[in-house]
């Protein structure tokens, strides 16, 4: 066997491997549980007694929201629910389109918050949740803020495409997002896995 038929081999393997992991995760549907989660937890999210600037969350975003009538804890980060369920990260995360390495960098790697069942699982404290909820918050208020008509629908969906696959490109563990089980992603997932199969 050439050298060149065994990178192309390891090619076609490796864009194997990224298509089972991302349709893995997708089949899992983490996006839906972590979503319903939010929309049922029962204790009260006082975001303006918080203080908006506080959550980093601008007043633009905010009114976009309130104007569109989703429930802020949908879109918002808040950080007596991350501290209560730390695994919502994945669906705020997902919204403002940050990879795992990313928070990582700036504020705490939330892997094990997100992924509970490796058993690495600890509390975080106070302090870090709000952290990690002001990046969120700050993110997302400027993708609300700097798209024309911003709905979660329309603003979520190709972002959200990007980033679960770009982090299985990457290597970094994918994160299902609300959108993940669409057709289109489905197609988009093929496209690419189809081009990084060598001919």
């Amino acid at each position: 066997i050439t050298g060149s038929r065994m990178m192309a081999d390891a090619r076609q393997h490796s864009a194997q491997a990224r298509a089972l992991v991302l349709s893995k995760a997708i089949m899992r549907r983490d996006d839906v549980r972590v979503r319903k989660l939010i929309e049922g937890f029962a204790g009260v999210l006082d975001y303006q007694g918080y203080g908006l600037e506080e959550l980093a969350i601008s007043t633009e975003a905010w009114a976009c929201v309130q104007r569109l009538g989703v429930a802020p804890r949908i879109v918002f980060a808040h950080p007596d629910l991350l501290l209560q369920h730390p695994e919502a990260s994945l669906h705020y995360r997902g919204i403002a389109t940050l990879s795992l390495k990313r928070v990582s960098s700036i504020v705490t790697n939330v892997d094990s918050w997100e992924n509970p069942s490796g058993g690495k699982r600890r509390t975080p404290s106070r302090d870090v949740v709000h952290r990690v909820a002001r990046l969120y918050n700050a993110v997302i208020s400027s993708i609300i803020k700097g798209t024309d008509q911003w709905t979660l629908k329309n603003g979520a969906l190709p972002a959200f495409v990007w980033a679960g696959f770009h982090g299985v490109v990457r290597g970094e563990a994918p994160f299902m997002l609300v959108l993940a089980g669409t057709p289109l992603l489905m197609a988009y997932v093929r496209r690419r896995a189809a081009a990084s199969v060598p001919s």
